[in-house]
């Protein structure tokens, strides 16, 4: 099962997908951050959500570009939630990390990334993912609107796959 909460910065997607996991019962829960801290606020946004996740039952593993990564430490896969924060990240880290990703168009790399999330929600009992949606702006660079094109197609594609679409405004 494919739980999607998507919707803009500081909306509250984070704390609603981790009460998710919470009620899915006694399942192991794993929480994959594909954040990498830059700056003080990324710092701070950590800090907020290590305090948030405190007591929940959550083991966290930082992986920033192929969250495949993850499937081979996964000890009891069917009895397995994993908490996958956040796409907009791990968009970002793909195009600017990986100078072959940003040459494909939009359709070809969200199509990547959306493969290797079914990969991960082959492997364990439930999944839910958290994603951002930014909105353009005349003033932003080439680059940022490339960005914000490349989160867009990635997160239609990932409304295709899941089975709950849960938009946060």
């Amino acid at each position: 099962m494919i739980y999607f909460f998507v919707g803009k910065s500081n909306t509250g997607k984070s704390e609603k997908a981790e009460e998710l996991a919470m009620s899915l019962g006694s399942l192991h829960r794993l929480y994959i951050a594909t954040m990498k801290v830059m700056d003080e606020d990324g710092e701070r946004r950590v800090i907020k959500h290590r305090k948030q996740r405190e007591g929940k039952g959550f083991e966290t593993l930082e992986i920033p570009d192929s969250i495949t990564k993850v499937i081979p430490l996964i000890k009891e896969p069917e009895n397995t939630v994993v908490l996958l924060e956040c796409i907009s990240n791990l968009v970002g880290n793909k195009m600017y990390d990986d100078s072959e990703k940003v040459d494909l168009d939009e359709e070809h790399f969200a199509q990547e990334i959306v493969q290797d999330i079914k990969c991960l929600a082959d492997s364990v009992s439930q999944l839910i993912i958290v994603s951002s949606v930014y909105e353009a702006k005349e003033d932003y660079s080439e680059e940022t609107l490339k960005y914000i094109k490349y989160l867009d197609r990635t997160n239609e594609k990932i409304k295709e796959i899941a089975d709950r679409v849960i938009e946060i405004k």
